[in-house]
Protein backbone atom coordinates (compact mmCIF):
# COMPACT_ATOMS: atom_id res chain seq x y z
CA UNK A 1 0.00 0.00 0.00
CA UNK A 2 2.12 3.12 -1.14
CA UNK A 3 -0.42 5.72 0.80
CA UNK A 4 0.34 5.65 4.28
CA UNK A 5 -1.20 8.55 6.23
CA UNK A 6 -3.41 10.03 8.80
CA UNK A 7 -6.65 7.64 8.23
CA UNK A 8 -4.31 5.37 6.04
CA UNK A 9 -2.01 4.64 8.91
CA UNK A 10 -4.27 1.94 10.19
CA UNK A 11 -3.52 -0.72 8.70
CA UNK A 12 0.04 -0.29 9.48
CA UNK A 13 -1.01 -0.79 12.86
CA UNK A 14 -2.73 -3.58 12.42
CA UNK A 15 -0.70 -5.38 9.47
CA UNK A 16 2.83 -4.56 9.86
CA UNK A 17 3.23 -4.08 14.22
CA UNK A 18 3.16 -1.01 16.25
CA UNK A 19 6.60 -0.12 15.71
CA UNK A 20 6.13 0.32 11.51
CA UNK A 21 2.97 1.96 12.61
CA UNK A 22 4.90 4.60 14.88
CA UNK A 23 7.27 4.96 12.56
CA UNK A 24 4.55 6.13 10.52
CA UNK A 25 2.95 8.25 12.59
CA UNK A 26 5.56 9.78 13.76
CA UNK A 27 6.55 11.92 10.03
CA UNK A 28 2.89 12.36 9.89
CA UNK A 29 2.76 13.88 12.74
CA UNK A 30 5.38 16.22 12.32
CA UNK A 31 5.02 17.65 8.55
CA UNK A 32 1.28 18.62 9.63
CA UNK A 33 2.74 20.36 12.88
CA UNK A 34 5.30 22.27 10.48
CA UNK A 35 2.00 22.88 8.17
CA UNK A 36 0.07 23.94 10.96
CA UNK A 37 3.09 26.23 12.62
CA UNK A 38 3.58 28.05 8.88
CA UNK A 39 -0.19 28.79 9.09
CA UNK A 40 0.22 30.55 12.36
CA UNK A 41 -2.14 28.27 14.00
CA UNK A 42 0.33 29.12 17.25
CA UNK A 43 3.74 28.15 18.83
CA UNK A 44 4.84 25.15 17.89
CA UNK A 45 4.43 23.11 20.99
CA UNK A 46 0.65 24.32 20.64
CA UNK A 47 0.67 22.52 16.61
CA UNK A 48 2.76 19.27 17.65
CA UNK A 49 -0.11 18.96 20.43
CA UNK A 50 -2.82 19.59 17.99
CA UNK A 51 -1.56 17.57 14.96
CA UNK A 52 -0.97 14.83 17.73
CA UNK A 53 -4.13 14.82 19.13
CA UNK A 54 -5.66 14.76 15.99
CA UNK A 55 -3.52 12.25 13.62
CA UNK A 56 -3.69 9.71 17.02
CA UNK A 57 -7.40 9.72 16.61
CA UNK A 58 -7.30 9.18 12.56
CA UNK A 59 -5.31 6.67 13.58
CA UNK A 60 -7.97 5.20 15.34
CA UNK A 61 -10.41 5.71 13.41
CA UNK A 62 -8.23 4.08 10.51
CA UNK A 63 -8.06 0.99 12.46
CA UNK A 64 -11.33 0.58 13.40
CA UNK A 65 -12.06 1.47 9.55
CA UNK A 66 -9.64 -1.42 8.79
CA UNK A 67 -11.42 -4.42 11.51
CA UNK A 68 -15.10 -3.38 10.36
CA UNK A 69 -14.39 -3.01 6.57
CA UNK A 70 -11.17 -4.94 5.43
CA UNK A 71 -12.10 -5.52 1.45
CA UNK A 72 -12.06 -1.66 1.67
CA UNK A 73 -8.42 -1.69 1.67
CA UNK A 74 -8.15 -3.88 -1.34
CA UNK A 75 -9.04 -1.54 -3.40
CA UNK A 76 -6.93 0.50 -5.99
CA UNK A 77 -4.25 2.52 -4.16
CA UNK A 78 -5.54 5.37 -5.71
CA UNK A 79 -8.98 5.26 -4.35
CA UNK A 80 -8.01 4.27 -0.90
CA UNK A 81 -5.89 7.16 -0.85
CA UNK A 82 -8.73 9.71 -2.37
CA UNK A 83 -10.98 7.90 0.48
CA UNK A 84 -8.72 8.30 3.07
CA UNK A 85 -7.40 11.81 2.38
CA UNK A 86 -11.20 13.09 2.58
CA UNK A 87 -11.72 11.60 5.90
CA UNK A 88 -9.11 12.79 7.09
CA UNK A 89 -9.53 15.83 6.39
CA UNK A 90 -13.35 15.64 7.92
CA UNK A 91 -12.60 14.24 11.45
CA UNK A 92 -9.00 16.67 12.17
CA UNK A 93 -11.42 19.45 11.03
CA UNK A 94 -14.02 18.27 13.31
CA UNK A 95 -11.16 18.00 15.97
CA UNK A 96 -9.53 21.06 15.36
CA UNK A 97 -12.35 23.05 16.02
CA UNK A 98 -13.15 21.11 18.98
CA UNK A 99 -9.13 22.29 20.39
CA UNK A 100 -9.35 25.09 19.16
CA UNK A 101 -11.84 27.60 18.80
CA UNK A 102 -11.02 29.54 15.49
CA UNK A 103 -13.60 30.03 12.99
CA UNK A 104 -14.91 27.43 10.55
CA UNK A 105 -13.35 28.94 7.73
CA UNK A 106 -9.34 28.38 8.88
CA UNK A 107 -10.22 25.21 10.52
CA UNK A 108 -10.90 23.21 7.52
CA UNK A 109 -8.76 25.36 5.50
CA UNK A 110 -5.24 23.99 7.99
CA UNK A 111 -7.04 20.46 8.08
CA UNK A 112 -7.27 19.99 4.06
CA UNK A 113 -3.57 22.03 3.85
CA UNK A 114 -1.89 19.86 6.36
CA UNK A 115 -3.60 16.68 5.01
CA UNK A 116 -3.41 17.32 1.40
CA UNK A 117 0.92 18.16 2.21
CA UNK A 118 1.02 15.06 4.48
CA UNK A 119 -0.32 13.25 2.15
CA UNK A 120 1.84 14.01 -0.81
CA UNK A 121 4.95 14.04 0.49
CA UNK A 122 4.60 10.43 2.53
CA UNK A 123 2.65 8.91 0.04
CA UNK A 124 5.38 9.80 -2.55
CA UNK A 125 8.09 8.79 -0.20
CA UNK A 126 5.90 5.58 0.52
CA UNK A 127 5.56 4.78 -3.09
CA UNK A 128 9.17 5.47 -3.98
CA UNK A 129 10.59 2.64 -1.11
CA UNK A 130 7.67 0.33 -2.79
CA UNK A 131 9.14 0.38 -6.28
CA UNK A 132 12.97 0.30 -5.37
Amino acid sequence: MPIVADVAAGPVFLFVGLIAGLAALLPIVLVEAIVLRLLNWGSFRRSLRDSLVVNVVTTIVGIVIGILFFPWYNTPPIVFGVLAWVFSIVVEALLLSLLEHNDARRTWMASALMNTVSYVLLGAAAFVASVT
